[in-house]
């Protein structure tokens, strides 16, 4: 059963912005552990995640692998071919020359309606 009342929203702030969610995770991942029987009290929550990424990649996890390659170098640039065709060139060329026909019939007509103006302005379209 929700805690909140009738017409009252479950989510009153609404989702938490990206760059707060950073922060509060930033903060969580700086803490110390505490607890006397913990093997990683003292150490900062980061360094615990990191050494667990790091044995898993020893263990031959490829996502892990990955993380750490991503972290370390910088994540690969992926290579876009944007060559064309000439077949896919001359269809460009003809969907711009019919774009620019185009163009040309609607200023042709814009330019017979003002001339129906009689000089004035009233009703012309810009």
């Amino acid at each position: 059963m929700p805690a909140w009342r009738p017409g009252q929203s479950g989510n009153a702030r609404g989702r938490l912005s990206e760059q707060e969610a950073t922060s509060s995770l930033r903060l969580v991942v700086h803490e110390i552990i505490e607890g006397k029987k913990d093997p990683n009290r003292g150490k900062k929550k980061l360094r615990v995640i990191n050494e667990r990424i790091a044995e898993a990649a020893m263990e031959g996890e490829p996502w892990a692998c990955q993380m750490i390659h991503d972290r370390l170098d910088g994540k690969p640039m992926q290579f876009i071919d944007q060559s064309m065709t000439v077949e896919a060139g001359e269809v460009f060329i003809d969907l711009l020359r019919e774009l620019n026909s185009h163009r040309a019939k609607l200023i042709e007509h814009d330019r017979t309606e003002r001339t129906h103006t009689n000089g004035k302005l009233e009703g012309v379209r810009d």
